[in-house]
């Protein structure tokens, strides 16, 4: 009776759909700039909206981040010099493994 109340009609409202991003605005600005001049973590990021009042949780992050293509990559630096060392190929003839 509400639904006839308010809308007049008994038809059932439209349901599903896509909600706008939380991230928008001076908040999606703010965090791009971020994301541009300083290295980043997803987590690190998480945090960040919070601090201007605004809740966001880790997957809406790692979206944000995915959707505007911004992704910090570690250095591709020089290897570590640790070495695996083995004896021969590992195994002992038997199947098994030394």
């Amino acid at each position: 009776m509400q639904r006839v109340r308010r809308s007049g009609s008994v038809a059932p409202d439209k349901t599903g759909g896509s909600k706008p991003r939380r991230l928008a605005g001076a908040h999606r600005d703010r965090l791009i700039r971020q994301c541009v001049t300083h290295d980043f973590t997803l987590r690190g990021l998480v945090g960040e909206p919070g601090d201007r009042g605004l809740r966001a949780d880790y997957r809406s992050v790692r979206t944000f981040v995915h959707d505007e293509k911004l992704s910090f990559k570690k250095r591709s630096g020089p290897r570590s010099r640790i070495v695996r060392m083995s004896r021969g190929s590992g195994h002992n003839g038997n199947g098994t493994n030394i």
